[in-house]
């Protein structure tokens, strides 16, 4: 099975999975701001470049404007157009000649040209300036035949009419841009690598241990219930994932532990009422032909019951014990609960000539199952009158404590047998003298804790039994307004 589980180590892994989708995720990320960076230089690069050409054509335009017209105004303005392009900005590494980077245009109102700065073959430029339509002041890209490179450019209108253009070729720029869209590939790409480099081998070591956590559960057997996953120091999800799967295989161990113990002790319990039983219709048959089998059958009968009541008893401790008895809970007043209880058993109190007296608190409302709590003090009640001498005075005592009851049963009879005590609710708690089968107090602790309550028992030499029980009210449930809230044991016999 573990060479199973450990096939596949990288590819199809959860981990690979995990970084796969991380780093796809990181990796978009990553384009999304890149592609966000290279737009903001873009913006900025061309808002600077359309400032100088803003600003250089309103100085070539006025200087165009004050020169007179004459034989030196080809010259003066050609001058000051070729000293503007010395201006432009562009990479100071470049030495290519600026003057076919940049181009002068001055052209009449009827579209002639009147003067021109820049590259030789002039043709195709003036061509794209008739074909575009360039509003005044308002930087455009011109496109160029014959030219790889567009030209950044800006028309300013005469008083006469006429117009002058200023352009530059956008090379610089597209070169700077370009070798940015490289390094941020480059940038991308090594920072996407080491990503899932990097979220691969933390998600593998995590996982690792959750695959500990597999190959441990997928080693356990009946026969090996006592490996455990490692736990690391760290207080991390995994390490209280391994916490709480090494606690689930501690209940499950001691589950089948105590199956086997309750195997075992009902085994040894039923084969003596089962051989008894036996015995009683065996000795009913030889009987038969007489006529005398019919006592011996009403024996087997009652030997049934009891092996029934045992059963029965033996499965609601069980199923609580596993917290898996079924409660049907509702509104239960637990003084009148008690008050019937004591109608019930009222005949065999008065035949032991018992003192049976209830006091306390009235009105203590609570949510729990009625048959639950009817067993349970059926059970109490059983045993103080099988126990105890005749002659025996028992006090109920009910205290109301806040949102808590207190139940106290007391009697002066000898009390429990000091070696049962210290495991007076466990099963199969029973004195010497006892014919029971040591379930009704165990069943009485199940019932309490299934609803939320707590119970213990005092020792003291000559004091009889003590048991207390503490169980949840309604919140605020006083109907009456009666309160009992005394905190010392009223049980003093």
């Amino acid at each position: 099975m573990s060479s199973e589980i450990n096939k596949n180590k990288t590819y199809g892994t959860a981990a690979w999975r995990i970084a796969a989708w991380a780093t796809f995720a990181f990796a978009i990320s990553m384009a999304a701001v890149c592609i966000y960076l290279y737009i903001l230089v873009l913006n900025s690069s061309q808002e600077r470049d359309d400032r100088w050409l803003t600003g250089e054509i309103e100085v070539l335009s006025e200087v165009a404007q004050k020169t007179p017209k004459g034989d030196l105004y080809h010259r003066i303005v050609g001058e000051v157009a070729e000293l503007a392009t010395t201006e432009v900005p562009h990479d100071p590494g470049d030495t290519k000649d600026l003057n076919n980077s940049v181009f002068f245009a001055q052209l009449s109102s009827s579209g002639d040209l009147e003067l021109w700065v820049g590259p030789v073959n002039r043709t195709p430029f003036l061509t794209a300036l008739h074909d575009t339509q360039l509003e005044p002041g308002q930087p455009r890209t011109l496109r160029v035949k014959s030219r790889y490179h567009h030209f950044r450019t800006v028309r300013q209108v005469l008083p006469n009419g006429g117009s002058v253009f200023l352009g530059f070729s956008e090379h610089t720029i597209h070169r700077f841009l370009s070798a940015l869209q490289l390094r941020f590939l480059v940038l991308w790409c090594s920072i996407v690598i080491c990503g899932f480099a990097v979220i691969f081998f933390i998600t593998r070591r995590m996982l690792m241990r959750v695959q500990q956590i597999t190959e441990t559960a997928a080693s356990i057997d009946q026969s090996n219930l006592s490996r455990r996953v490692p736990v690391r120091q760290r207080n991390d999800e995994i390490t209280r994932l391994a916490v709480t799967f090494n606690r689930m295989l501690d209940r499950i161990e001691s589950a089948v532990g105590q199956l086997h113990t309750i195997t075992g002790a009902l085994a040894h319990d039923i084969k003596s009422p089962l051989t008894s039983l036996r015995g009683k219709l065996e000795l009913a048959l030889l009987q038969n032909e007489y006529g005398n089998w019919s006592e011996q059958a009403g024996s087997a009968l009652e030997e049934v019951d009891r092996l029934t009541e045992f059963l029965n008893r033996y499965l609601d401790v069980s199923e609580a014990k596993a917290n898996a008895l079924s409660l049907h809970l509702e509104p239960v007043e637990f003084r009148s609960l008690v008050e019937t209880m004591m109608e019930l058993f009222f005949p065999s109190i008065n035949e032991k000539g018992m003192i049976v007296e209830l006091k306390g608190a009235r009105e203590l409302w609570m949510n729990a199952d009625r048959t639950m709590m009817q067993r349970m003090l059926t059970n109490l009640f059983d045993n103080e009158i099988k126990h105890p001498p005749p002659q025996t005075s028992i006090d109920l005592i009910l205290v109301r404590e806040q949102d808590e009851m207190r139940f106290e049963i007391c009697d002066n009879g000898p009390g429990f047998p000091e070696e049962i005590r210290e495991r007076l609710f466990q099963r199969f708690s029973k004195g010497p003298d006892s014919q029971g089968h040591g379930l009704g107090l165990a069943f009485v602790a199940a019932v309490v804790r299934a609803h939320g309550g707590e119970i213990h028992a005092k020792h003291s030499s000559g004091r009889g039994v003590h048991i207390v029980i503490h169980l949840p009210l309604i919140p605020s449930s006083n109907p009456n307004g009666y309160s009992y809230a005394e905190k010392s044991s009223p049980c003093a016999l």
